[in-house]
């Protein structure tokens, strides 16, 4: 009897407690929305080959501590209950988005950071809204995937920026440095050996045979010694990119390096000497170019709060969380998961405050698709130990071509 007691008084409760709604519980019809909360998750390579990737997470955490502290929004806090990690791996990468939709129940996830985003698509059929860094192809997938300039990766495609950077560098004769094998890493030399034939730089050198954790590249440091190399462009992650430039420096060659990632205050610090002179470019504005830029003085004065890097992937992390909460803001206090991916779908010039340069949202792929729209990028080159802004104008770091079509030649950038 005692047993069945119980049993009915457990019934009881449940039956009550589903009737009445619990404090916090599920109250919109909408995945993780509750009476006082927005639950949002992430997704990032926190462990594994490319852990810097997680420092996005701090971001949005940073992100999201700021905006609860400025009331919320419609009655509501942001709350972070998932940070997931897809330890760099692409089949993790699938169970992990899986787990915050399924499992997390999250009503949007950001930030995503990883550097094989496969679970993309499955998150496109899920109509979740998605906020990220936008590396990957897999961007593209869906129309609820929201990179933070946008959602187009065309690794493979030429562009302006890298050819550009090299002619006001001073070097005609160019190199590309690449992991074969790695799709991604060979569509981006692919790109890069396009953009340099269309305008007209020689490209003279390209590695064959790299793999992730080379240590011994001295016969391609004879090829490039041979070919006159005098520009370098890499596919590869930031050792990598070190490791090349130390054999280089060892060989006495005058190569100047352009690295796709390590803009970080942390890397000038870390490898010394071996990135000095290095050439890296951004889509946001430089750390070292802010001025009086309300928006990413607001995020600098934040990581110094929370004793967070300043880095390329924190600012993602806090961009994605600007991005998301503007589109609430847009998509009203009766706000769905649709009504917000519509919203983000609206925007044409969205800039984060000035801390990008112009992305449209409304256009598919997005990021840059209308007839002679801008591609911008900021160029810092290491300098005696320090970042330093190059190529573009005083107050204005971003230069600019247009991508559709892509200008004939290099000579009229646009300033931003």
């Amino acid at each position: 009897m005692r047993v069945r007691a119980s049993i009915v008084l457990v019934v009881c409760l449940a039956m009550t407690m589903a009737t009445i709604g619990v404090a916090g519980a599920q109250t919109s019809g909408q995945p993780g929305v509750t009476s006082t909360t927005i639950n949002i998750g992430g997704l990032a390579g926190v462990t594994g080959a490319q852990s810097p990737d997680g420092q996005a997470f701090l971001g949005t955490q940073a992100y999201v501590k700021w905006f609860n502290a400025q009331g919320g929004i419609y009655g509501k806090k942001l709350k972070i209950v998932a940070q997931r990690d897809d330890a760099s791996r692409a089949s993790q990468d699938i169970s992990q988005a899986r787990a915050l939709v399924e499992q997390d129940k999250v009503f949007a996830i950001l930030p995503v950071a990883t550097q094989s985003f496969l679970g993309a698509t499955y998150l496109a059929t899920t109509k979740t809204p998605v906020f990220g860094w936008n590396i990957n192809t897999e961007w593209e997938k869906g129309k609820n995937l929201f990179g933070q300039s946008g959602s187009r990766s065309a690794f493979s495609e030429a562009e302006t920026y890298l050819p550009a950077m090299a002619k006001a560098a001073g070097a005609t004769k160019v190199g590309i440095m690449d992991y074969d094998g790695a799709a991604q890493s060979v569509a981006c030399g692919d790109g890069q050996s396009a953009s340099y034939k269309k305008y007209g730089l020689d490209q003279v050198y390209r590695s064959t045979g790299l793999n992730f954790g080379f240590t011994d590249i001295s016969g391609e440091i004879a090829k490039m010694r041979s070919a006159g190399v005098q520009f370098l462009s890499t596919c590869m992650d930031l050792d990598g990119n070190v490791a090349a430039a130390k054999a280089i420096h060892q060989a006495g060659l005058d190569v100047k390096v352009y690295s796709p990632q390590g803009y970080d205050a942390s890397t000038p610090k870390k490898y010394g000497s071996s990135v000095e002179g290095f050439y890296f470019s951004t889509i946001f504005r430089p750390f070292e170019a802010v001025g009086n830029n309300k928006a990413e003085k607001l995020y600098l004065a934040q990581m110094k709060a929370n004793k967070y890097p300043t880095s390329e992937l924190t600012l993602v992390g806090w961009v994605n969380g600007m991005l998301f909460t503007q589109a609430l803001k847009n998509a009203g206090k009766n706000f769905t998961q649709q009504k917000v991916i519509d919203a983000v779908n609206k925007m044409g010039n969205w800039t984060a405050g000035g801390i990008l340069a112009p992305v449209d949202y409304t256009q598919w792929p997005r990021n840059n698709q209308r007839p002679n729209s801008p591609s911008c990028s900021a160029i810092v080159q290491v300098q005696k130990g320090k970042f330093v802004p190059v190529f573009g104008k005083p107050g204005k770091p971003f230069v600019c071509y247009p991508v559709n079509p892509l200008p004939a030649n290099l000579d009229t950038p646009t300033y931003l």
